[in-house]
């Protein structure tokens, strides 16, 4: 291990980290407490989602409705005249506008057609898995749909295997735009029981791990326009590299509804790319 990696290492275990991920820990369990207390919905712990961490649903949006959603989000990527409707991630930074040496591009959140989304999703039988798994309602904290083109680079970041780090009790939907149905599109990949419980920015879960192509294949959602994927956070997951085409996905994360000042349709519109996904207080 080389000298820069252990000052790495070192800083992840550092006293400072470990008390802001307990803090950011505490506050997302009073968060639950108070969603339950105050919106709760009928509880139930016979869905796979407590088990296996994660749903995939191929149905959750009308046919007709997500050519319409698939439509609009593409014609946004391709033809949109103006570069602040784009976030670029050029070698793990986030840059505003538009950047053609991007590894990968990022609608801005305001031209995202988030509400349409979430009237679907909040309806579904997918979503009523999770809020009844934890006895409480859930609302869209973030919201953010980005493309991947075909490359032949090493997998980075999102694209090994990896946990998010998130406190407890929040979740992500991904969702397919384009058809995902083989391993050229780079389809998202979840094991199964690894969900662990993590302090926040703390300790060795921010080390990413290698993609191994028998565990990424092995565990792989592929599925057409319009495939689901509900999924803790905390689970091991990576998104595939994209080798042939383009690859473009609306990942949505949720969390407990704790307070009546919270609207489960604008709230998505406050995270801004590179931010913590998370709230420390």
């Amino acid at each position: 291990m080389t000298g820069r990696a252990i000052v790495t290492r070192v800083r992840a275990y550092s006293p400072l980290r470990l008390f802001i991920g307990m803090l950011a820990n505490f506050t997302a369990t009073r968060r639950y407490k108070k969603a339950v207390r105050f919106y709760p919905v009928s509880k139930s712990t016979t869905s796979s989602l407590a088990h296996n961490g994660f749903l995939v649903s191929n149905e959750l949006i009308g046919s007709a409705e997500m050519a319409m959603l698939k439509a609009e989000i593409e014609d946004i990527f391709q033809s949109s005249a103006d570069s602040n409707a784009f976030v670029s991630v050029v070698k793990g930074r986030y840059v505003r506008g538009l950047i053609d040496s991007a590894e990968t591009l990022y609608l801005s959140e305001k031209v995202i057609p988030y509400k349409r989304l979430l009237s679907n999703i909040y309806k579904s039988n997918l979503f009523a898995e999770l809020e009844s798994l934890h006895g409480c309602e859930f609302y869209c904290r973030t919201v953010a749909a980005f493309k991947t083109t075909a490359r032949d680079e090493t997998p980075e970041g999102s694209f090994r295997f990896h946990r998010d780090g998130h406190p407890p009790f929040s979740y992500k939907i991904l969702l397919y735009i384009s058809d995902v149905e083989s391993l050229d599109k780079g389809p998202t990949s979840y094991v199964p029981e690894s969900v662990l419980s993590i302090i926040p920015g703390f300790g060795s879960y921010r080390f990413s791990r290698p993609i191994s192509p028998s565990m990424y294949e092995k565990n792989v959602v592929l599925g057409k326009s319009g495939t689901m994927l509900l999924f803790n956070n905390n689970g091991l997951h990576a998104g595939g590299r994209t080798r042939k085409g383009e690859r473009i996905v609306v990942t949505m994360q949720f969390v407990p509804k704790y307070s009546r000042e919270i609207d489960k349709y604008s709230a998505s519109t406050q995270y801004r790319f590179g931010q913590l996904e998370y709230d420390i207080v």
